[in-house]
């Protein structure tokens, strides 16, 4: 069966942020596969930091490291973020957005990487 995965692919854990809120998928780095986007959160305690966490969708690798600069994926100090939104904007820039106006985040796509604004 062409098409199709017969066998289970896993997603890559992250210490201390057990819980997976929220995913999109978008071609991040433009070539041809999709990220997989998960906005992720602690469980103990129970939902006070956020996480956002991007995987190769084709190797199933990390790839947050090489795609977020200077951490600004990681929010020790505010608590989870309830969606993330992936859209062009009237510029045509890809806007990675936490979507409730509590967080008010958001990364701008430049050369492959998210640069939070």
């Amino acid at each position: 069966q062409q098409g199709f995965i017969t066998t289970p692919l896993l997603i890559p854990t992250v210490t201390g942020f057990e819980v997976c809120v929220d995913l999109d998928f978008y071609d991040l780095d433009n070539d041809g596969y999709l990220e997989i986007i998960l906005n992720r959160t602690t469980l103990d305690p129970f939902y006070s930091q956020s996480y956002i966490q991007i995987v190769d969708s084709k190797t199933m690798l990390d790839k947050t490291d090489s795609i977020f600069t200077n951490n600004s994926n990681k929010n020790p100090t505010v608590r989870w973020i309830y969606w993330l939104t992936i859209y062009k904007d009237n510029s045509n820039k890809v806007v990675l957005r936490a979507s409730d106006l509590e967080h008010n985040q958001k990364w701008i796509l430049q050369n492959g990487k998210l640069v939070s604004q």
